[in-house]
Formats: C-alpha cells, sequence, structure tokens
C-alpha cells in the first residue's frame, strides 16, 4: 500500500473537501472554526499530505514561526491538526509524513519544529520520533484593580494598531514564539468562536494591553494571554474583564520552564535550540 502513496501532490484548494472532512472527524470543531483557519492561515506552502488515488489520506500543517533566541531570530514550525484518516490508521502514514516534514523543514533552514500533544500517548509517541518537552503550562488566577484614565474596548476584529502593539511585545519576550498577524487574527477569531473577545486598554488613544479570553465548555472565562506596557495597564484591563464576566479573579494560562503539565514538545533541527520556549495563543483546541 505504501507504494501508491504520494506526497504532497494535491494543491490545497483541491484538498480542500478532503481536509475538512478529515479534520471534523479527527477533532470534532466546528465547521466555522475549520473554514476559519483554512481562509487565515493553510496554504500550499504550509500543507503536507499523503495522498492515495487523488484522495487525501493523512496531513498536517507546518506552520511558520519565530523565536527571540538570545537576540538572534530563529524560524520554527509548528505542526499542527496532525490526522489521518480512521480507515488508514495504524499503518505507520503519520511517522512517514512526519519524517517526510522533517526533511523538508530542516532543508529550508528551520531550527525546530514543535507541537502540543494532546495526551500522554500522543506524547510519547512523538518522543519517539526525537521530540522533547519543551513547555509547561498552569492555571493561576489573576485578580487585577481598574484604574482611571484607560478607555477599554471588547473587539470581535483585530485592526492594525493592536496588531502592531501584540506583535511589538510578543518580540520582545525572550524564547517565546512569535505570532505573525495571520496567527494574532486566528486567535481573535478562534476566542470570538467560543463566546470571547479580544479587550484592549488605551490610554491617549493608544494601545497599552490586550488580552485573548476563551469561553470554556462550562462557561468559564479563560485569558490565554495578556501583553501590556507595564503593571498598571495590565492590572486595569485585568479588572475591567473580571467585572465583564462577573468574576472575582480570571483563571489564566501561564507558560512555565518546569512547573506544571507538559504543554509542548520541539524536535531541534539544529544545535542551538533552547530547551525551553515560552507559547502563548498556540491554537491548541
Amino acid at each position: 500500500m505504501l507504494q501508491k502513496l504520494l506526497y504532497n501532490t494535491i494543491s490545497l484548494d483541491r484538498a480542500r473537501p478532503f481536509l475538512r472532512n478529515l479534520w471534523h472527524e479527527a477533532f470534532g470543531d466546528c465547521e466555522a472554526f475549520i473554514d476559519t483557519f483554512l481562509d487565515l492561515c493553510a496554504s500550499d506552502e504550509v500543507l503536507h499530505t499523503l495522498s492515495m488515488n487523488g484522495r487525501v489520506v493523512s496531513a498536517l500543517y507546518a506552520l511558520p514561526y519565530t523565536i527571540n533566541c538570545n537576540n538572534t531570530v530563529k524560524r520554527v514550525a509548528y505542526i499542527y491538526a496532525v490526522a489521518t484518516d480512521s480507515e488508514f490508521r495504524q499503518k505507520g502514514l503519520m511517522r512517514l509524513l512526519m519524517s517526510q516534514v522533517h526533511d523538508s523543514l530542516q532543508q529550508e533552514g528551520y531550527a525546530a519544529a514543535f507541537l502540543l500533544p494532546s495526551s500522554l500517548s500522543l506524547a510519547n509517541y512523538y518522543a519517539s520520533m526525537g521530540y522533547r518537552v519543551c513547555a509547561c503550562r498552569k492555571r493561576v488566577m489573576l485578580a487585577g484593580v481598574e484604574c482611571a484614565g484607560y478607555i477599554y474596548e471588547k473587539c470581535d476584529t483585530l485592526d492594525n494598531a493592536a496588531c502592531t502593539f501584540i506583535s511589538n511585545c510578543f518580540a520582545q519576550r525572550r524564547n517565546f514564539v512569535i505570532h505573525p498577524q495571520w496567527s494574532l487574527r486566528m486567535n481573535v477569531s478562534s476566542c470570538v468562536l467560543s463566546g470571547g473577545a479580544l479587550f484592549l486598554a488605551k490610554k491617549d488613544e493608544e494601545v497599552v494591553a490586550a488580552a485573548f479570553v476563551v469561553i470554556e465548555d462550562d462557561g468559564t472565562p479563560l485569558l490565554l494571554d495578556i501583553l501590556y506596557c507595564d503593571e498598571t495597564a495590565k492590572s486595569s484591563l485585568v479588572a475591567y474583564i473580571s467585572k465583564c464576566y462577573s468574576v472575582a479573579a480570571l483563571q489564566a494560562l501561564v507558560c512555565d520552564k518546569s512547573e506544571g503539565a507538559p504543554f509542548a514538545m520541539a524536535l531541534p533541527l539544529d544545535d542551538s535550540f533552547p530547551d525551553y520556549v515560552g507559547m502563548q495563543l498556540m491554537l491548541d483546541k
């Protein structure tokens, strides 16, 4: 059967119906999320497939990001939405596809590939390919104090001013994944689809803090990340969001080097990739 498999021979446009069905079967996400991802994030350059007789049987997306690694910008790829058609599982197809992708990324000069395993069994599976834990994540409670002088906005889209502010904040975080515009816009869309939003605090018409909030299945607001100029802006925005959802404090996700549950795994493709990489907003639905 493996002799009939073809690697990367189907374009995104042609593969789209297969990809939507494969994604829904594997992950159960709503069609709106799948279509938003395909529209904002996917392209022939990031899509990797194995196909048979014109049918996609295994697929993933190697999404391009960068990190500020000790003041050196390095290219990394986020391996996302890894899925194999149910009829073709347990046959080694994903291991074959991942190997092809790793070879391609290394040839293109990427420093590492990383992914977010959704279970211990998957973590063990990726470890067998050389992946290692590079980030942990935990939940904390954040409380704030609203301060005078700020204007707050609850947004369902990302404008240029907010995008520039958030991008600049990410670029200043050492050893953190830096999000390009398409990724930030996808994250805002994901927040909105959950019932959440992007929240902004402004002072003198300038964005000084931004927070991504999703609503969990039980109705709990969850702060995925907050970026800010100073602690006062952060505290004030947290207080405003808490007030919006009538909670005393916000549950927040925090990326950490050693504490919390294993969250992300990386496969270094050069010797300079750090042991720890901060990861927020990684679309881990």
